[in-house]
Formats: C-alpha cells, sequence, structure tokens
C-alpha cells in the first residue's frame, strides 16, 4: 500500500505484517539526520495523488502540490522520471487501465494531461473551467475518461476530440472529491 504525505515523500506499507510500526520504505522526503535536506529526486512539497501502474508493479505515479508528476521505481526505491509540464498543484494522477504507459494528470492550472511515459513531451493537453477533484478512465471506452472539479461537475473526454468535453453534468452542489467506475458494470459510476 502507498500512502503520500504532508511530507514531500511517500510510504510503502507491506499490508501482509500485522501492526507494522515502520513502512517497509519511504520514497523521497529528507535525509535521516539531515535537516531540510530532500533525498536525490523527491517531491518538494506534499504529495496529494498517488497511482500503482497495474501491468509494471514495481512503477508508482505521484503527483504533487510543487506541480511535478514523478514516476518512482519501488524496488530501487528512486525517481525515474519527472514531469514538468504543469504550473500549479497536481492532485489528480492516474495510468491508464489498459496502456501500461499512457498516465493521465490533473492540475490546478486547469489543465488534463494525457502522456505516454515513453514520450512524455508528447501528449494531449485539454482544458478546465474549473479545478479538478478526481479522475477516472473510462473502461468501456478507452480512449476516454472523466474528471471530477472543484464545482461538483462531471465531465467526460475523448482524448482524440479535444475541442470540448463530450459531457458535462453538475453531481453535487460542492466539490466532487471523488469519481470511481465501477469494472463489472462500466456504466455505474460514484462520486
Amino acid at each position: 500500500m502507498a500512502i503520500g504525505t504532508f511530507h514531500p515523500e511517500i510510504e510503502i506499507w507491506n499490508t501482509d505484517v500485522l501492526d507494522a510500526l515502520e513502512p517497509e520504505a519511504v520514497l523521497g522526503g529528507l535525509v535521516a539526520g539531515k535537516r531540510r535536506t530532500l533525498k536525490p529526486g523527491s517531491h518538494r512539497q506534499a504529495v496529494m495523488g498517488l497511482s500503482w501502474n497495474r501491468e509494471y508493479r514495481n512503477v508508482l505515479a505521484s503527483s504533487s502540490a510543487d506541480t511535478t508528476v514523478k514516476l518512482w521505481d519501488v524496488t530501487s526505491q528512486h525517481c525515474m522520471l519527472t514531469l514538468n509540464y504543469h504550473k500549479d498543484k497536481v492532485p489528480v494522477v492516474r495510468f491508464h487501465p489498459v496502456e501500461a504507459n499512457i498516465l493521465l494528470t490533473a492540475g490546478y492550472d486547469r489543465v488534463c494531461a494525457v502522456t505516454d511515459g515513453r514520450s512524455p513531451a508528447n501528449g494531449t493537453w485539454l482544458a478546465l473551467d474549473a479545478n479538478p477533484e478526481s479522475a477516472a478512465w473510462d473502461l468501456a471506452a478507452p480512449y476516454c475518461f472523466f474528471v471530477a472539479t472543484e464545482r461538483g461537475d462531471a465531465l467526460r473526454f475523448d482524448v482524440r476530440q479535444t475541442a470540448a468535453p463530450l459531457f458535462q453534468q453538475r453531481l453535487h452542489e460542492g466539490p466532487c472529491t471523488a469519481l470511481a467506475l465501477n469494472p463489472a458494470a462500466p456504466a455505474l459510476c460514484a462520486s
């Protein structure tokens, strides 16, 4: 299990160990015994989002208040890649459920980015009209994804048609902080 913290670190816990006192590993964070010195590759501010890669189980993506997205090798506990294309905090990061190299991110700069980890400078950038809170890939349509916003809206995008969302609907009167689709019934969404 991976846990992002308000410190610039990610704790990796082994759920097979009962009553563990310490995490199995810590990705990034402060160097032990040195005040205000960060480990190489570490985020500089709070970790806001995490996503495990389903195909490559040792790869974890993290997003942060420092505007970066990082890809980590959990086995070696090192940052493999840092993506710097957002201009504000990044609360959303999601690996594609089928295409292991595709990554969806959304930041408070009101931009969604869909990029390929093999060529992260190339991708699709989509504008939002509110800050994102959550996102989920559409399990029934591999080119589509949903984004939930601070206004309580859910938007559905197709990365092949970037002019406007396919649809937008108000789900809540306040922020829609979580969005999930049911793998057994892809038309069923919880928010």
